[in-house]
């Protein structure tokens, strides 16, 4: 999983919740097969910047997630 290119997409479960991520890509960091919430959750570095979702002055870089809010575009070679 780690190296993985994914695309972030809200889907019916999220609805609308961080638009300014939607359809961004990058590559997977670091992933826990089983979160605090039980759930699978990846680290991903953007190819490109994103706008602070909280409209703080600096831009995301990184960011956290469950996985099941990313579309695997591509796994790494192993």
């Amino acid at each position: 999983m780690v190296g993985a290119i994914v695309k972030f997409k809200n889907n019916e479960i999220h609805g609308t919740a961080y638009p300014e991520f939607q359809g961004k890509t990058g590559y997977v960091t670091s992933y826990h097969p089983k979160g605090d919430d039980g759930h699978p959750h990846i680290r991903v570095r953007w190819f490109q910047r994103i706008p602070h979702p909280n409209g703080a002055p600096r831009n995301v870089s990184y960011s956290d997630f469950r996985l099941e809010r990313f579309e695997i575009l591509s796994h790494p070679d192993t």
